[in-house]
C-alpha cells in the first residue's frame, strides 16, 4: 500500500508513503473533509437557530483527535 496526496483538481500527486506493509488482520482506513461544506452547514444550523428567537441556545462542540502516524521505511 501507499499514501498520495492528490491536490485539488488532480494535476500534481504528492507520495507520501510509497511502500507500507497491511498485514491480513488489518486495516487501512482514510477520510477527507471538505472545508467550505462544514462551514456551509455550520452557517445554515445557525441561521436556523437565530431564526427560532431568544429562547435558543446554540452550543457547538467540535472534537480533534491525534493519531499516531508510523513510518515505514
Amino acid at each position: 500500500m501507499r499514501i498520495e496526496h492528490v491536490e485539488a483538481g488532480g494535476k500534481m500527486t504528492t507520495v507520501l508513503a510509497k511502500e507500507i506493509s497491511v498485514g491480513a488482520d488489518e486495516v487501512a482506513d482514510a477520510t477527507r473533509m471538505d472545508v467550505a461544506a462544514l462551514r456551509a452547514f455550520y452557517a445554515k444550523e445557525m441561521d436556523a437557530c437565530k431564526a427560532l428567537g431568544d429562547d435558543v441556545l446554540l452550543s457547538l462542540h467540535l472534537k480533534a483527535t491525534m493519531m499516531k502516524v508510523e513510518e515505514h521505511h
